[in-house]
């Protein structure tokens, strides 16, 4: 490796060891370093009220004595003037950054496996001697040129205005298959279960022909038994036995070449009925989105009917999803897909330990795909997002209200509340409250924790929970959710539900903090089985509503959290051609939003503007990390914020980690 340290905007550079221009004279750099400000540490009051206690490091100044070597007068006056046109650079960029390139310090020692990068934010250059010298006049050697820059504080991975490549990203879904095929991009969902796809089978309706089961298939022919050509009315069956899914990615490994339609088809006791959330037939034969050098399809359905019932199909009883072609005209090339099939049955992306390096917080970029082929109900409007990277062995976000709840999870009712089937909801039932002998604020249900390993939970939360209001009008319903730990209760806001009948409202109930004065140096091994709950307690103006409850969402806010909602109020942005990038400064420090653009090549494009609330995403290094999401969307016919189980995205994650000094193998 050679040592390197040269002064670019990516197009014109100028080196500062270059013994035919200008070189650092030995022993005249002193390299700078990240220094906290005066005020060193601050405490500042947060979005929400909550204390937040940060270090803000100063910009880094670096001097260097140059020596200027040159061909002939008029060779270092070009040289000179080079070097002053990249200031100049820098100076412009500041003034106007969507205008003018970033001018930035390439740094590498001779043994530094890799190079660093930092923006220049302004220079100057002075003279120690005259332009008389013996050395100059003779040599065309000016020594002694005094060069001081100013740049940001920290060393960065990549240059300024640079995305680096995806991190290959996990979630619960993702089984041995996937992990290993270093995905990108990660399937996140809106609920908390663990039924999974359990049967995958191709039907020839010509031959009323069967595959075998395809479900844990690395890769297969999408529709063809046998060998078969796919034609009218033949279908691939995604079922499972263990109960209701909600969505899933197809990875193609080679896309369709053929003129059909498509209908994506559930059971609902009577008839197939069409999802209204069909897979376009172009994405077979195009691809929805690409990265990495693979191609993903999008399945995704909500339920709202909440009428999807088991059927008997080639000798399994089971929840079926249908793909059929529901019409024909020619056949060349059949899509396959080249992973196995999974549904997401979580909210969260994980991070591990060895992904992201450096000695200060990293950069990121955070990629929204959305599952949609076109803008619906059904397309994420309110997402918000929390980061956890402590306690994560036993921490879980969603609760759900009877079913499928993690270990140490278990769920009480209260007054006129018992469990109800419902195949719209994780686990496939709902608490329901019917107030039928008491109406007033009462609880009614209960998620407790009984375990020794409560520290995992200890921190702040954005707590949510998913109820719906049937019958009556809008507001009759009341709801207030408590935690309490030993003797410590939090008493909730009573809240009224804003809707009634239009789908799982998502209620923001409050910041919870969970055992804030529990140790965590070496007394927290003695900390155990002090217990928790969240109490939910509800009231109604009269019998005749009833109040379906489906559980409880905690979303992190203490290391780093976002709300953002919107989207231009169209769901225009959230499709599966394009993406919304949430940046944390990779791009631009001050710039929240883009609009990506999976075209080939891709292109970026300012967003429609939408709120959002709390920090840009930045992560720490050498941590093991999950951003836990919760997805909302509003029904075009309501008010609320539905938070239907089949809502969800494609994440993909950008990091750019930074250093203080030097970066080493990283």
């Amino acid at each position: 490796m050679s040592a390197q340290l040269i002064i670019t905007d990516g197009i014109k550079s100028v080196s500062l060891l270059d013994a035919a221009g200008f070189a650092v004279l030995y022993g005249k750099w002193s390299p700078g370093r990240a220094q906290p400000t005066v005020d060193e540490i601050v405490a500042a009051i947060g979005q929400d009220g909550a204390f937040v206690t940060s270090a803000n490091f100063e910009n880094v100044t670096e001097r260097f004595d140059l020596k200027l070597t040159g061909t002939s007068h008029d060779d270092m006056a070009f040289k000179l003037q080079m070097l002053e046109e990249l200031l100049e650079g820098a100076l412009d960029h500041q003034e106007a950054a969507s205008k003018y390139r970033p001018v930035y310090l390439v740094a590498q020692t001779d043994d530094e496996t890799n190079p660093r990068y930092s923006e220049v934010l302004w220079g100057s250059i002075s003279y120690k001697r005259n332009w008389r010298e013996m050395d100059f006049v003779h040599q065309n050697v000016l020594r002694d040129i005094m060069f001081t820059i100013r740049r940001k504080p920290y060393w960065h991975s990549v240059p300024p205005e640079t995305v680096p490549s995806p991190l290959s990203i996990l979630t619960e879904y993702i089984e041995d298959e996937w992990a290993a095929a270093g995905d990108v991009l990660a399937l996140v969902g809106n609920l908390r279960q663990t039924s999974q796809i359990t049967h995958i089978f191709n039907f020839d309706d010509d031959l009323a022909a069967w595959s075998g089961n395809l479900v844990n298939d690395a890769g297969f022919d999408l529709f063809e038994v046998s060998g078969s050509t796919p034609a009218l009315d033949d279908v691939v069956f995604f079922g499972s036995t263990d109960g209701p899914f909600f969505n899933f990615l197809l990875s193609i490994g080679t896309l369709g070449d053929f003129s059909a339609t498509l209908l994506l088809e559930y059971w609902n006791g009577a008839a197939w009925t069409n999802t209204n959330s069909t897979p376009s037939t172009t994405l077979l034969k195009t691809g929805s989105i690409t990265a990495a050098g693979k191609t993903y399809v999008p399945v995704s359905w909500n339920n709202n009917a909440s009428d999807w019932a088991t059927r008997l199909e080639n000798g399994v009883t089971a929840y079926w999803l249908r793909l059929r072609i529901s019409a024909f005209t020619s056949w060349t090339t059949t899509p396959a897909v080249d992973q196995v099939v999974r549904a997401a049955n979580n909210n969260y992306i994980e991070i591990g330990q060895t992904q992201i390096p450096g000695d200060v917080k990293a950069l990121a970029m955070l990629r929204m795909v959305g599952l949609a082929v076109a803008p619906t109900d059904d397309t994420p409007e309110f997402i918000a997002m929390g980061l956890k990277t402590t306690g994560l062995a036993n921490f879980e976000s969603m609760i759900n209200a009877v079913n499928e709840n993690p270990a140490n999870w278990s769920v009480g009712y209260g007054t006129d509340t018992a469990s109800a089937a419902d195949s719209r909801a994780a686990g496939n039932a709902h608490a329901l409250c019917t107030f039928t002998t008491q109406q007033n604020i009462l609880l009614r249900a209960q998620f407790i924790f009984s375990s020794s390993d409560e520290i995992d939970y200890a921190g702040s939360y954005r707590v949510y929970l998913r109820c719906q209001q049937v019958g009556g009008n809008a507001g009759d319903v009341s709801v207030r959710l408590d935690y309490s730990s030993s003797n410590v209760t939090t008493t909730g806001e009573v809240i009224p539900l804003s809707g009634v009948e239009e789908g799982i409202e998502l209620v923001d109930v409050g910041r919870y903090t969970l055992f804030p004065d529990i140790p965590r140096g070496g007394e927290d091994s003695g900390v155990s089985s002090v217990g928790m709950n969240f109490t939910l307690y509800a009231s109604a103006v009269s019998a005749t509503p009833n109040l379906e409850i489906f559980g409880i969402v905690l979303i992190p806010v203490d290391e780093w959290s976002l709300v953002t909602t919107g989207f231009g109020g169209l769901n225009e942005e959230l499709q599966v051609f394009n993406a919304v990038q949430l940046d944390g400064g990779i791009l631009r420090e001050d710039v929240h939003r883009t609009r990506y653009f999976f075209t080939d090549p891709p292109f970026r494009r300012p967003a429609a503007r939408w709120q959002i609330r709390g920090e840009l995403p930045v992560l720490k290094p050498k941590r093991q990390g999950r951003i836990y999401f919760v997805f909302g969307s509003y029904p075009s016919s309501g008010s609320i914020i539905a938070a239907g189980h089949g809502l969800g995205l494609m994440a993909e994650l950008m990091v750019a980690p930074r250093w203080k000094s030097l970066r080493g193998a990283a």
